[in-house]
């Protein structure tokens, strides 16, 4: 991550020390000691305090990382488990969220007050009663990416599910229905268009999901189809059918044509 002395500060997973890399030297250093257990913190994210944030991987707390002063610190005291959350995300209002990798809950970092909180996530019931919380499971959600509309959208690596967090209301929801593949999609990017696009992860079979976080027009090959004001949030899953011929992206092969699979509106 980029310091705000220019800087490139590397959070330790298994590493008894943060690595700061100086680009001008070039040279490096070690900085704090935080031991020699593995897996203890996942890619920090910057704070609008100039401080970087790193989510715990096997660690109860998060580490904090000041450039200016070289201080390394602790915060919070979170519970014990392995691989529990992703990078975090700086959100418009100042806040970091975490999204649950293994973890049942989504971790909010406030660094204004050096305050590190977890947010319930709410799933559908299934039998009409109230939503109930998110129950265990792993490998659930990658890392989100902040909409247009200023939510963060996590992509589904084993949930059913895309993950939306509201970091004005500090509420979570689920869109859509994904099914329960495994490894279905990596973290995803926002487009210039607005939507966000995340790549098939290690199941081939899931296609391109595409996010469209303000609704809108949705394409298909023979039409355009519209959804009227309500349908604020859509999800559109891009099914890739296997062709002879042309062979792009980094991923794997992308075909010449893709096709629209399943249209999933959410009412706003």
């Amino acid at each position: 991550v980029l310091g705000a002395d220019g800087r490139l500060y590397c959070a330790p997973l298994s590493a008894p020390a943060v690595l700061v890399i100086d680009p001008a030297g070039p040279s490096t250093k070690a900085l704090g000691s935080l031991g020699n257990d593995q897996g203890k913190w996942n890619e920090g994210a910057a704070g609008l305090d100039g401080c970087i944030y790193c989510s715990p991987d096997g660690e109860t707390s998060v580490l904090k990382i000041n450039p200016l002063t070289e201080v390394v610190e602790r915060l919070g005291q979170l519970p014990e488990g392995r691989r529990k959350w992703t990078k975090g995300v700086l959100a418009p209002n100042g806040l970091i969220f975490c999204a649950p990798l293994c973890a049942e809950t989504v971790l909010v970092i406030n660094p204004a007050r050096s305050e590190v909180v977890e947010l319930c996530i709410p799933t559908p019931s299934g039998d009409g009663s109230k939503p109930k919380p998110m129950g265990p499971g792993r490998f659930k959600w990658t890392a989100g990416v902040v909409g247009p509309d200023g939510n963060i959208y996590c992509a589904p690596l084993c949930a059913p599910n895309v993950l939306v967090i509201d970091p004005q209301a500090g509420a979570c929801s689920v869109l859509g229905d994904l099914g329960d593949g495994k490894f279905k999609w990596n973290e995803g990017s926002l487009g210039l268009d607005g939507r966000i696009y995340c790549s098939p992860a290690m199941s081939r079979e899931s296609g391109l999901l595409v996010i469209e976080p303000t609704g809108g027009f949705a394409w298909t090959r023979e039409r355009h189809r519209y959804f009227p004001p309500g349908f604020k949030r859509v999800v559109l899953l891009l099914l890739l059918i296997r062709r002879r011929g042309r062979q792009v992206g980094a991923w794997g092969s992308l075909p010449d044509e893709v096709l629209i699979g399943r249209i999933i509106p959410c009412l706003h």
